[in-house]
């Protein structure tokens, strides 16, 4: 039996980033799964498109990638999503799944980062065991999620709350394209005696959203309103893709759904 391995990121055009946190997870992924053919899609159209132009380097989309697994053969396919979330990308990315899973005879797709309890512990033990800049009490810890309009998007309050159920009082998650906001967080520790807040994206690339939204110069970021407010402010422009643990968890799910790709039947 032909087998694939299809590893799906919303994408970067930030290629010195994408090397050490797409391209590393897909590495980390290929070496777990030396017996399937690699293939990789971004779902982000205008991601692909800004490549194709800046770097003559074509990503093919996920629709793309599947014809491409059904025109080479491929019978077992295993897909594994590099998303934080179960958001609208994911979903549209398992509906173009279904929308192609009668050309194959197994096929199973793993779950994104933060999909159950454990998930959410081993991602803050992985994030706070290289945060010791933090450990200071007048030092908080901002993260930046992406947020999302999907109902999803309540998996960045379950976040927190288990950031501070594991004793780590000083980290505080935000969104920048849903709620929680900034100034949602920040009237969060209004009256509490941090003088430094020190930002770090909770995304998997450390990208256009940590770059600008996050750290930029604009009066809009969240460095600029912090530093405003009279905060120090340290940027932490770190993807979770670099951290290893992170890695490791998408790869227990790829390991997971690749033991139930049996059967005939879209998992």
């Amino acid at each position: 039996m032909k087998k694939a391995l299809l590893v799906v990121s919303f994408g970067t055009s930030y290629k010195e980033n994408r090397k050490i946190t797409i391209e590393t997870l897909e590495s980390d992924l290929r070496q777990q799964f030396p017996e399937r053919k690699f293939y990789h899609a971004y779902t982000s159209g205008i991601i692909r498109k800004k490549i194709e132009q800046e770097e003559k380097l074509t990503i093919p989309s996920v629709a793309e990638a599947l014809q491409q697994m059904i025109a080479d053969g491929m019978e077992d396919v295993l897909v594994q999503p590099t998303h934080v979330i179960d958001g609208i990308e994911n979903h549209r990315m398992k509906d173009e799944v279904q929308a192609a899973a009668q050309h194959f005879q197994n096929i199973a797709i793993g779950k994104v980062l933060l999909a159950d309890e454990n998930d959410y512990e081993k991602a803050v033990t992985a994030l706070m065991g290289t945060m010791s800049e933090v450990a200071n009490e007048k030092t908080a810890l901002f993260l930046m999620g992406h947020g999302s309009a999907h109902r999803a998007n309540d998996c960045y309050q379950r976040l927190d709350d288990i950031f501070h159920r594991m004793g780590y009082q000083q980290v505080f998650v935000g969104t920048v394209e849903a709620l929680p906001d900034l100034e949602a967080v920040l009237h969060r520790i209004d009256g509490l005696d941090y003088k430094r807040i020190v930002l770090q994206p909770f995304m998997l690339v450390a990208g256009d959203h940590a770059h600008n939204d996050m750290s930029g110069d604009d009066e809009e970021s969240w460095k600029e309103k912090l530093e405003k407010t009279g905060y120090e402010v340290v940027v932490n422009l770190v993807g979770l893709g670099e951290l290893k643990g992170i890695r490791d968890i998408y790869v227990e799910h790829a390991k997971k759904a690749s033991a139930f790709a049996y059967g005939g039947k879209l998992h």
